[in-house]
């Protein structure tokens, strides 16, 4: 009788840190004297919560970002999505395949694709597939189970760009099993604190902690990154 040895089936282990965010405003006594509505000071707290919301679509975009290990590329010029001679199929296809051909999948699984916001019409752009007029996401959704997001959260590719997808895109297994997203509210701390200050007004603080990891399968990616995550290079010019 023979005992098999262990295998390597799951992730690797990590470690990860909480970030921490806060914003931050005053509504002065002299605003309220001015006939100012709780109304506007509502929306005015809401524009930091939505601030925290991009800046957390930010952490985790650029987390993805820096998540993939292996990368297919348009070929930039006039072959970027959009461009006369782009083959946005093709490649979407091809990030695919990469994916499956790497990654500890098992092929049926849904994928999830994030591209620059302005790439969108190249998306939604209608043809015919074989006797259906559709547009290549509605497509690729039927074909492919595959949801798409769109970003604002894009740039130019340069070295001074600090935007999260630089000019690409990102084609990925979601799920945790590809990289997790952490936000901490329990007990330490307080997430909103409504302070008065004398004589001035009412001061209001946001605060959150948050923290992302990518979950290290043993599948031959280098440290740090997944096969389930694929780069698509020169999205945009």
């Amino acid at each position: 009788m023979a005992l098999t040895d262990p295998t390597n089936i799951g992730t690797q282990n990590y470690s990860t840190k909480l970030e921490k965010g806060q914003g931050r405003c005053t509504f002065l006594d002299a605003v309220r004297l001015r006939g100012e509505s709780f109304e506007n000071i509502d929306r005015q707290q809401l524009g930091i919560v939505r601030a925290r919301a991009d800046t957390i679509d930010n952490h985790i975009l650029t987390t993805l970002f820096a998540g993939a290990d292996n990368a297919v590329d348009t070929g930039g010029g006039t072959a970027v999505f959009g461009g006369s001679a782009a083959d946005e199929e093709g490649i979407i296809l091809e990030a695919m395949d990469d994916i499956f051909a790497n990654a500890k999948v098992s092929g049926n699984e849904p994928l999830a694709l994030v591209l620059p916001a302005d790439k969108r019409s190249a998306i939604l752009n209608t043809t015919l597939y074989g006797n259906v007029v559709e547009s290549l996401g509605d497509h690729l959704r039927r074909i492919a189970n595959l949801s798409i997001y769109y970003t604002r959260d894009y740039g130019d590719g340069s070295g001074s760009d600090t935007s999260a997808i630089k000019d690409e895109g990102l084609m990925l297994v979601p799920g945790a099993e590809t990289a997790e997203f952490f936000t901490y509210n329990g007990s330490g701390f307080q997430e909103t604190e409504l302070t008065r200050i004398p004589g001035v007004g009412y001061d209001w603080l946001l605060t959150g902690y948050m923290g992302s990891v990518i979950h290290e399968h043993q599948d031959g990616a280098a440290a740090n990154k997944t096969h389930r995550i694929v780069e698509i290079q020169n999205v945009r010019a």
